[in-house]
């Protein structure tokens, strides 16, 4: 069993104005690197029963807790989900997926001595191609230095 939870926040003041929880069967079994197929049925649920109850309340842009393209094939549970629900999506993942050259030794290191502030962040570049993959992100002041938000 799991738990799905959708909120729906009002831009720039983040007032909430839905949130919805559900108790979920989960079929598949965690698997690293899969969590969209785990995952992404019970989020498009409850995107489906907000559209259905409160469509003027749709989200125009989903934060997804877990990765995008910072993915080893380039396609995370926010980037299936974004593409399964025609959004635009932002993943927020809470560990750094060593991919294309990026350690969590490294990037740590940059982070404490990059993130002193809220809004500060460090690019998170493929070692093979330059790319942008994501960002290690202070979201507040009071955030540790040690575990900084990944997205992309």
């Amino acid at each position: 069993m799991g738990a799905a939870t959708i909120v729906v926040c009002e831009f720039p003041s983040l007032k909430v104005v839905y949130e919805a929880s559900e108790h979920v069967r989960v079929t598949e079994p965690y698997e690293a690197g899969f969590l969209a197929f785990r995952e992404s049925p019970c989020i498009l649920a409850l995107l489906a029963k907000l559209h259905r109850s409160c469509p003027h309340l749709y989200p125009q842009v989903l934060l997804v807790d877990g990765n995008g393209i910072l993915h080893p094939r380039r396609c995370g549970i926010a980037s299936t989900v974004g593409v399964l629900a025609d959004l635009p999506t932002i993943g927020v993942a809470k560990n750094l997926m060593e991919i294309e050259g990026l350690k969590r030794k490294v990037v740590a290191t940059a982070a404490r001595a990059a993130l002193h502030r809220r809004g500060d962040h460090v690019p998170l570049l493929s070692r093979e191609n330059g790319e942008l993959l994501g960002a290690a992100l202070k979201t507040t002041d009071a955030s540790p230095r040690r575990r900084p938000a990944h997205s992309l």
